[in-house]
């Protein structure tokens, strides 16, 4: 009998204080991401440029006048993003591009607000804090953003440009590499 008091008591017990060890769990979940968040977008803000005019221009032709969107350079970013729901503004790494790359990378980006990636990031981040406990939201949040990235990839070389998809014209340039390649060794 002592044991199936025992059993009872251990039931009770986290009957009672489950949701509360999942609220503290969302809550140190939600915090670490937000802080985060408000870490990153500090440092964007702080230690980005405006970006040059010919960039700007390009990204207003690329727009289309639709999307407010503003664009900045930044020593410290790695790849291109788009950051921001309600102000939404294209980080850029502080390199040189050619009209072409910078074209590539901002049809991307717009692709990325034109679908609403950032609202369907930010609700993936909070359906994960919710459910901190399951291993299995983590990988479907890296997926979700996976393909969101392969998507937008997938847009930007289906839409030509000058006539040409992005696959025609690297498929033209290694055709005429190869060419030249073949009537200098000839």
């Amino acid at each position: 009998m002592k044991n199936a008091d025992q059993g009872a008591f251990v039931t009770d017990l986290i009957n009672r204080y489950v949701i509360y060890i999942w609220l503290i769990g969302v809550l140190v979940s939600l915090t670490v991401h937000l802080s985060g968040y408000i870490r990153f977008s500090k440092v964007i803000k702080k230690t980005s440029k405006p970006g040059h005019r010919w960039e700007n221009s390009l990204l207003r032709i690329l727009a289309d006048g639709r999307y407010r969107v503003r664009l900045v350079r930044n020593p410290y970013a790695a790849t291109p993003m788009l950051v921001g729901i309600l102000r939404p503004l294209i980080v850029i790494p502080d390199t040189n591009y050619s009209e072409v790359q910078l074209k590539h990378i901002l049809l991307h980006e717009l692709t990325h607000l034109k679908r609403y990636d950032i609202v369907i990031k930010w609700f993936s981040m909070i359906v994960t804090s919710l459910h901190w406990f399951n291993p299995l939201m983590y990988w479907m949040r890296r997926e979700i953003t996976r393909s969101s990235e392969l998507s937008c990839d997938e847009a930007v070389i289906r839409k030509p440009l000058g006539g040409l998809t992005p696959v025609n014209m690297c498929l033209h340039q290694m055709a005429s590499s190869m060419m030249w390649t073949r009537i200098c060794n000839d």
